[in-house]
């Protein structure tokens, strides 16, 4: 059997609908990762038994954890996931024009034409979502409006996304049909209609005239902006599964939590990363993936020099690099007698925000801050030339007192810890983040 290779290997997440629970549906998410180091360690416990001999007895066994971390490339659509799994889902707001299709004109409106229709049925994908549209009745349909809305009642029909919303118009002026979706933003899109495994089809030239070679598709238009904020509401727990595609071994630890989140800014000419420090509850091997039509993300890439930096509410260029990591305060004490030798719970507790900046010494504004313990703030940053983009923002905070030193002839640097709080600030959360991507919804 040949070796595991680690460019094979397969990260997917899963959100659970309580601790340890089981989503229904999965609705997993394959992730772009560059380490994945969640394991299930159970130690061997040295026992002080004696025997008559020389030998040591049989050791026991000690308590089965699940840790590690994660290691991301910085992308604007993964980290919406991970924020959600430290703070609850976002508010999110956004999306300007919803995607639509428009059929050719010269659409028959003989209504007993459309009368004879008692099954009608076609295909179409709605902001990337597949349906059949089926049994379509018009036998009682008195006029062209009320065709559409027969056929638009069917497409609501479908519970999901773009679909329950969507509108089928008759553009009397121009005797055509549009169908709309029901959702805003560059996500909202209607692809042109085809026909149903089953029905009279009624997407084409002798009916609806929607069909792909007379079909004119419009885009939505507008990002959405997701806003996390630090709460009180219990921190979402995962599933994590890691797949050795290869071997076809895959193993998913349940009842996962971040402890841990850190990232940084302007370290050396690096890959922007982030790392997450893991604690779960219990790992479990399997031949095959827990979801087998988990959706793969398409990484965004998040690169260092998109990044700005305010300070005290002003932009700056002479802060070179800074670097924060959140701890969550979890507590992993919680083994319960009978709870099968794993954690059965993991409570979070207050949540510390730490950090550092380093400076090029050219002013004293930082230092002077530092001196009088005056609060600021810091605000970092990244977009890209699509508008998608991640801030930062520790509304509250202060610096370390640490006096620049000489190191030698070069220019001199400012380096000071920082510590986030929340005291009084209008954004009522210590760290606000703000994400704009493409992605709809992390609901």
């Amino acid at each position: 059997m040949s070796q595991a290779k680690g460019y094979m290997g397969r990260t997917a997440i899963f959100f659970e609908p309580t601790y340890k629970g089981t989503p229904s549906p999965k609705n997993g998410i394959i992730i772009p990762f560059n380490e994945n180091k969640i394991q299930l360690t159970q130690g061997i416990i040295k026992t002080n038994t004696i025997l008559n001999r020389r030998d040591s007895a049989r050791p026991g066994l000690g308590r089965k954890t699940v840790g590690g971390s994660l290691v991301l490339p910085s992308c604007y659509r993964t980290m919406g996931y991970f924020l959600k799994a430290m703070f609850g889902a976002p508010t999110t707001t956004g999306g300007t024009t919803a995607g639509y299709v428009t059929g050719a004109t010269g659409v028959t409106t003989t209504i007993g034409t459309w009368n004879a229709i008692t099954d009608g049925s076609f295909s179409v994908t709605i902001n990337g979502v597949a349906h059949d549209i089926t049994a379509i009745d018009l036998s009682l349909a008195a006029d062209m409006d009320a065709v559409a809305a027969a056929i638009q009642v069917k497409v609501r029909a479908i519970a999901t996304g773009g679909f329950t919303l969507a509108t089928v118009a008759w553009q009397v002026g121009t005797t055509n049909f549009k169908i709309t979706s029901g959702t805003l933003g560059v996500a909202s899109s209607v692809s042109a209609l085809s026909a149903a495994a089953t029905g009279t089809d009624i997407s084409g030239a002798s009916f609806m005239k929607c069909h792909a070679a007379v079909a004119t598709l419009t885009a939505g238009t507008g990002r959405y902006t997701h806003v996390y904020k630090i709460t009180n509401t219990e921190q979402p727990s995962l599933k994590v599964e890691k797949g050795f595609t290869d071997l076809g071994k895959y193993y998913l630890a349940d009842g996962i939590k971040i402890a841990k989140f850190s990232t940084a800014y302007g370290i050396g000419d690096n890959e922007h990363i982030h790392t997450l420090d893991i604690l779960g509850s219990s790992e479990t091997e399997s031949n095959s993936e827990y979801d087998a039509s988990a959706t793969a993300l398409v990484l965004s890439r998040m690169n260092d020099y998109e990044s700005s930096i305010k300070e005290g509410g002003a932009t700056v260029a002479n802060i070179s690099n800074i670097e924060f990591a959140l701890e969550l305060g979890l507590d992993p004490e919680q083994f319960g007698i009978g709870g099968g030798n794993v954690r059965t719970s993991l409570p979070e507790g207050q949540v510390a925000l730490t950090g550092k900046i380093v400076a090029f010494f050219t002013d004293t504004t930082i230092l002077a801050k530092a001196m009088a313990g005056t609060k600021s703030s810091i605000e970092v940053k990244s977009e890209n030339s699509a508008g998608d983009s991640l801030t930062y923002k520790l509304s509250e905070m202060m610096y370390s007192v640490t006096t620049p030193v000489i190191e030698g002839p070069t220019g001199v640097k400012l380096t000071a810890d920082i510590s986030a709080f929340y005291e009084n600030d209008a954004g009522n959360s210590s760290l606000i983040t703000t994400l704009v991507n493409d992605v709809p919804s992390y609901a």
